[in-house]
């Protein structure tokens, strides 16, 4: 899909709401509120002090670059119940284009690649070793139809950990532990964003 829009430069006007820098940058306001959770709260300050302070560095850095990405037209919500297959289980259509906008490729491959690789339909498997390899399939993939640029290949790792250390799912998940008041949970859920943000993924 990328490929094929950066071919046609299929027009749109709207950036996706996933998108980085972009007009909503629905990350940056899931991250401004839990700052806020964790302020108001009794968990750990100083893990999240510095889970901030490597976000920032992170995001700084790549706000600089982000108007020299390749940025097209995107589908906006690559999901698992999106993707028709047939009996055969090859994919033969994709649906759901209600959130089609414009993003920038590595944003949107990075999003989608953490959600499918370390969050959706994991059979009852859940660790960190299978996801690192349903990750190295899904980009094993993406770069058999695309090659990235040197810039995206430059900033991949900080995309991928930014991207995955706050996908919604899981800032909901961080702030619905605050809200029963598990705050044990809440420093584990921490831990997981600040290993989320370090780690290099097998790319």
């Amino acid at each position: 899909m990328h490929r094929l829009s950066a071919e046609d430069a299929i027009p749109f006007t709207s950036f996706s709401p996933w998108s980085m820098f972009g007009p909503t940058d629905d990350l940056a306001q899931d991250v401004c509120t839990l700052q806020k959770a964790v302020q108001a709260s009794e968990a750990n300050q100083s893990l999240w002090q510095e889970i901030y302070a490597l976000y920032e560095k992170k995001r700084a850095f790549l706000e600089i670059l982000w108007p020299d990405f390749p940025a097209e037209a995107v589908q906006g919500d690559f999901s698992l119940n999106n993707l028709l297959v047939d009996d055969d289980g090859s994919l033969c259509s994709i649906i759901d284009f209600h959130l089609a906008a414009n993003d920038v490729f590595l944003c949107h491959f990075a999003g989608e690649a953490a959600f499918l690789a370390y969050e959706a339909d994991r059979k009852d498997d859940d660790s960190e070793e299978t996801g690192d390899l349903y990750f190295g399939a899904f980009a094993a993939g993406y770069f058999k139809n695309r090659q990235l640029h040197d810039l995206e290949r430059d900033c991949l790792q900080d995309v991928l950990r930014i991207k995955r250390a706050f996908a919604c799912h899981q800032v909901d998940d961080v702030l619905d532990k605050f809200n029963a008041g598990e705050i044990s949970q809440v420093d584990m859920a921490l831990e997981k964003i600040r290993f989320c943000l370090t780690k290099t993924l097998p790319v």
